[in-house]
């Protein structure tokens, strides 16, 4: 096709490439610099150049995409590296990606105001992209080359399961018997199954669980931050948004066990309550350098403070679970020596009954005291039963030098049987549901 004919296509009451949001401009005499092969106006497939930015075009991004949720994320990362490399969303709106706000006239002045498919497709109903399309598939113009590219592109990148989910939608991305591969990008996003309220609902719950969140990830900040991102980017995408994030960072932050840390960012919250503007973003920018600088000069220290936090808020349930047996008439065991909890000393030395959980170090520091959890199943096997906390290390154990009478054994059993029920119970739960 020539310039003349290209012409003669828009003259024939079609809509001019330049007028319309979707459509890259016509043919320019200047040539502007790009770091890729582009072609401008209509592609010429008897030129060498065109053909081959069409080919490249047309070829799959992704491999084998099962249109499963999980891998949403990689899939429309992937598509828009492409789209941006063909100019299928531009900055200024003007791709094919970029969708016109409902109402909007495509043959008015420009500028027009879109929105980026791939950035908001929750936000953008199949009806609304309908029809924009129709506004240019029938046409002899850029708009179609670029969609037939992105149509054999998204096929191409689907798994044999993936391409009968979306093709039994076929009707949703035909337009007067053509298939459109605007819509049948919104037909992948949608079978994806992440464009519902429910979705929304689940991600802003997410975000009221940042510190069961951070705690899960034993406060790296880096992984945290990235969560936090992907969860906002899902949001986004659905055309919601994370509102009052700086009030759900800083106490999520302010868990974690290291000092240093935990202090930088009590400064970020003082200074915000103070009429500081503080945004999500530059939060978490501030706490990702903080926690990198405090790892690169070996001072992070979080897991090893944890460990008396941790205990501490164990110790505050123990209490709490001892105070609810004696209201309900329980009585708890006052039975003295290694191994036996006294309820004398509940308050003071509880901690001592509970047991490391799986992972959890054996040593810890206490007030500047090293405590060994001693057991028959870490010490020397000759018969050691403190099952405790103790300054003496498990192999050093010599275990009880005499074991009481049968009798005893079996009340002392019993009268414990409340109490141990307790500390195991406590042993496996999260330190959050401790400080309710």
């Amino acid at each position: 096709m020539s310039d003349n004919e290209n012409e003669n296509v828009f003259d024939q009451g079609q809509v001019r490439d330049e007028e319309l949001v979707s459509l890259p401009g016509d043919y320019s005499d200047e040539e502007e610099f790009s770091a890729r092969p582009k072609v401008k106006g209509v592609i010429k497939f008897s030129n060498k150049q065109d053909m081959a930015f069409y080919k490249a075009g047309s070829k799959r991004f992704f491999e084998d995409y099962s249109v499963d949720p999980t891998e949403l994320q990689a899939f429309t990362l992937a598509l828009s590296l492409r789209a941006k490399d063909h100019e299928w969303t531009t900055p200024s709106g003007t791709g094919i990606l970029d969708i016109p706000e409902s109402g909007t006239a495509l043959n008015q002045a420009q500028p027009f105001k879109t929105d980026s498919l791939l950035k908001v497709y929750g936000k953008i109903n199949l009806d609304r992209i309908k029809a924009y399309v129709k506004t240019w598939i029938d046409t002899e113009s850029r708009a179609v080359q670029d969609d037939a590219m992105l149509f054999s592109a998204v096929k191409d990148s689907l798994s044999k399961n993936g391409l009968t989910r979306v093709f039994q939608r076929q009707e949703d991305f035909t337009v007067h018997g053509k298939e459109s591969g605007v819509l049948v990008v919104k037909t992948v996003l949608d079978e994806s199954g992440l464009t519902t309220n429910v979705t929304v609902m689940a991600l802003k719950r997410e975000l009221t669980e940042l510190k069961e969140i951070i705690e899960r990830m034993k406060w790296n900040i880096l992984k945290f931050n990235g969560k936090v991102n992907m969860i906002v980017l899902q949001l986004t995408q659905q055309g919601s948004e994370a509102q009052d994030l700086v009030h759900q960072l800083l106490p999520a932050y302010l868990t974690c066990p290291d000092k240093q840390f935990r202090a930088y960012i009590q400064t970020k919250k003082n200074s915000f309550e103070d009429g500081t503007n503080l945004t999500a973003k530059s939060l978490m920018n501030s706490a990702k350098h903080k926690y990198t600088t405090l790892n690169e000069n070996k001072e992070w220290n979080a897991e090893a403070e944890m460990d008396e936090s941790h205990i501490a808020l164990k110790v505050k349930v123990l209490e709490r679970k001892l105070k609810d047996l004696k209201k309900r008439g329980k009585k708890s065991p006052a039975k003295k020596g290694k191994g036996h909890f006294n309820t004398k000393r509940g308050q003071k030395d509880g901690w001592k009954m509970i047991a490391p959980k799986n992972g959890e170090p054996n040593t810890i520091t206490v007030k500047g005291k090293e405590f060994h959890w001693c057991s028959i199943k870490n010490g020397a096997g000759r018969g050691c039963g403190c099952n405790m906390w103790t300054v003496h290390k498990p192999e050093q154990c010599g275990g009880y030098k005499k074991s009481p009478p049968p009798e005893t054994k079996r009340n002392s059993n019993k009268k414990n049987l409340q109490v141990k029920e307790a500390v195991a119970g406590i042993s496996n739960m999260d330190i959050e549901s401790d400080s309710d």
